[in-house]
């Protein structure tokens, strides 16, 4: 049994096993399923109670499962305190009902590329899961599913550096086009402004 290295990475031996289960055919469908999942959860758009304390807003089908925009805050607050952008129900199966996949709404927008990684992560790691078995995730689904996820990344060109929007140079010493660029960030308008202290 191929196992990860020291490092957490996935082993040669690790990618050789789960690209018997992860084909590049299947790779190229699940692409094509992500690309085609909804990413707006506004209006008209409904939420529905998915359980207890959590709402979701279905963004389409990936791999025979639902995948539901939720806010990962209740999930945190309520089930578990590690849940960070998306999750299966293989390995939360306390919480997220079989059959689906959840994503945190706050990275369901056009302007970035992590809920389409993370979900092609969660759909190869349920894959891998199946194959392998529900104790296999440390050792073997999970690392395998990262590097299927980090060369993903790569393909969607997210290990490229952003040139400076004003001076177009990558490597931008200027403070003033840093600051803005940081006001130029999709995110930065959605960051609240501190409450005031109520007595």
């Amino acid at each position: 049994m191929a196992k990860p290295d020291n490092s957490g990475k996935a082993s040669k031996q690790l990618m050789i096993e789960a690209e018997r289960i992860v084909t590049p055919k299947l790779l190229i469908q699940i692409k094509g399923e992500i690309a085609h999942l909804g990413h707006d959860t506004d209006p008209p758009h409904k939420w529905e109670q998915l359980i207890p304390h959590v709402k979701g807003c279905l963004l389409g089908e990936l791999d025979g499962h639902k995948v539901f925009a939720v806010d990962s805050d209740k999930v945190m607050l309520f089930y578990y305190m590690d849940f960070v952008i998306a999750g299966n129900d293989l390995r939360y199966p306390d919480f997220i009902p079989k059959g689906q996949f959840w994503v945190d709404h706050v990275f369901v927008d056009k302007t970035t590329s992590d809920y389409r990684h993370d979900l092609l992560h969660e759909c190869l790691e349920t894959r891998m899961l199946k194959a392998w078995g529900a104790d296999s995730y440390d050792d073997r689904a999970h690392p395998a599913a990262n590097e299927f996820e980090r060369r993903y990344m790569i393909e969607l060109g997210l290990d490229k550096e952003e040139p400076c929007p004003i001076c177009g140079k990558v490597e931008c010493t200027c403070e003033q086009h840093r600051k803005a660029t940081l006001k130029a960030l999709p995110w930065s308008a959605a960051i609240p402004k501190k409450a005031p202290v109520k007595p």
